[in-house]
């Protein structure tokens, strides 16, 4: 993992590191204003270098900002989205809908079928089928009709869909009856009160995800207590002057360090349904 010295290396970090190595926090902000002057990875790929593997950001808009990563990074950041279907209680036979852009982690980790650098995405580890429709308002009614030909054991789905996705249901007279809702956002987490929402306009248990793709951080909320779980295999944890930050551990060829995970607060690991997990509040 770089540290100290081998940080140096990198633009981006070599104004954030202190007499001892360590890595003032940053947040995509930090990355916009680097890739402002020319660098689409924002100094956190070593000049010359291509990684195998490249991903456009979609926050910020402007300017554009990707992040890099080797096959096998990708697939420990798979692990993350497997962790969390499981957590959440997916299996062999089930099927998952996808309505998300096509560009989301939460797509592209699931199945080889849209990265095949995976061999085998989370989804399929797990024996579970995915179908996925483009995550925009004008596509709910394929949505709805996607719902009611496969009747999906589970859907994730972009925060600002709830609404057009209810409204499509209601027009073709059909009723969810999956497991639950995953809730997601482009960066960080749905508000608490979003997931409500949601479970009022489609009648079936809502969960939210954690997003900061910029850091390859992928965490699911908890049903047992309410918190974002992040395995201590992948990611560290810290609060730094009273800020909670993530390392992620995989992250080599575009490096994690001391990540900002916004308006998150941190609890004490100890979860019974995975007491070894980094635990994260988002109200």
């Amino acid at each position: 993992m770089p540290v100290g010295g081998e940080l140096e290396a990198l633009e981006f970090y070599r104004s954030r590191l202190d007499a001892e190595g360590n890595v003032r926090p940053w947040d995509v902000d930090d990355l916009a204003e680097f890739a402002g002057h020319g660098d689409p990875f924002a100094g956190r790929v070593a000049p010359g270098d291509r990684p195998t593997l490249s991903f456009q950001l979609e926050v910020p808009e402007e300017p554009v900002v990707w992040i890099g990563a080797e096959p096998a990074e990708v697939y420990a950041w798979s692990m993350a989205l497997e962790q969390s279907l499981r957590l959440w209680g997916l299996g062999p036979g089930d099927t998952l809908a996808l309505f998300d852009y096509g560009s989301s982690p939460l797509v592209l980790l699931s199945s080889s079928a849209y990265l095949p650098y995976l061999g085998q995405g989370a989804a399929q580890r797990l024996g579970v089928t995915t179908v996925c429709s483009d995550g925009v308002a004008n596509a709910a009614d394929r949505m709805a009709e996607t719902v009611e030909m496969l009747d999906p054991a589970a859907i994730v789905l972009r925060a600002e869909l709830v609404v057009p996705l209810a409204g499509a249901l209601r027009r073709r007279g059909v009723r969810l009856r999956c497991r639950w809702v995953a809730l997601c956002c482009s960066e960080g987490a749905p508000r608490r009160v979003e997931a409500h929402a949601c479970e009022q306009a489609l009648q079936v248990p809502t969960r939210r995800v954690l997003r900061a793709d910029a850091a390859f951080v992928l965490a699911p909320e908890c049903p047992t207590c309410d918190r974002f779980h992040l395995d201590s295999d992948l990611y560290r944890l810290e609060t730094v002057q009273g800020a909670v930050t993530v390392t992620t551990l995989f992250a080599r060829r575009c490096p994690s360090h001391r990540y900002l995970l916004g308006a998150a607060g941190a609890d004490s690991p100890g979860c019974p349904a995975a007491p070894g997990s980094w635990r994260v509040r988002w109200d």
